[in-house]
This record gives C-alpha cells, structure tokens and sequence, in this order.
C-alpha cells in the first residue's frame, strides 16, 4: 500500500510538470 501511495504521488507530480511543460511551450508559442 505503501509503494502504490508513493507511485500515486509521483504520478500526480508528473502529470503536474508535464501540464506546465505544455503551459510554458504554449506561452512560448505565443510570443
């Protein structure tokens, strides 16, 4: 339980990161 709780955390940070990846390269698209 304890490993999934990790992974499941690590995940959520992934996904986080990867949506601002997209955020910073659309910004930078814009300009």
């Amino acid at each position: 339980v304890e490993v999934s709780a990790k992974t499941g955390a690590g995940m959520q940070m992934l996904y986080d990161w990867i949506r601002a990846q997209m955020s910073a390269a659309k910004e930078q698209a814009l300009l």
